[in-house]
């Protein structure tokens, strides 16, 4: 779909006074400024994803959205992670070859949009954005369906 197919879904969206749904998946930070432009000209609702405890914390302060501490991938589950209390990153394997004791393992709920979607948990993107260390294919392959629905992707 082109950029100005989108553009005209955003409008259309507007008009009818639906917000545009933002899924922010790994969201730390809070809002990426990438959106600024979308958030200044339509009502939009934006739903972050953000595993790391830290970082959850952090944006559970935020009123400019509705964040979940849920890793997504392309099926429901748990999932271990190593977490440094010195970054508010999660890795999927063990980074401690510095010697570094701060390392622990964590074991995180991990979530498909497409599930989150038909629960009624959260409503069908219309944009998605991805930060989340190389897991990206399996986010968006848990968001077939609502892919479907000419939700566009940002990386």
């Amino acid at each position: 779909m082109s950029s100005s197919s989108h553009k005209e879904n955003f409008l259309h969206s507007a008009l009818l006074n639906t917000p545009i749904t933002i899924s922010d998946i790994g969201a730390s930070g809070g809002i990426d400024p990438l959106f600024g432009d979308v958030i200044g000209e339509f009502p939009v609702r934006v739903t972050g994803f953000e595993p790391a405890p830290a970082e959850f914390a952090k944006l559970q302060k935020r009123t400019d959205a509705k964040y979940f501490d849920y890793a997504i991938s392309d099926k429901d589950g748990k999932a271990r992670f190593f977490a440094q209390s010195t970054v508010g990153r999660l890795h999927t394997k063990r980074e401690d070859g510095d010697g570094r004791q701060d390392v622990t393992e964590i074991d995180v709920v991990v979530r498909s949009i497409d599930s989150l979607v038909g629960s009624g948990e959260i409503n069908a993107p219309d944009i998605i954005k991805t930060d989340i260390e190389g897991f990206d294919f399996l986010a968006l392959k848990g968001a077939q369906k609502s892919l479907e629905q000419s939700t566009l992707c940002v990386k």
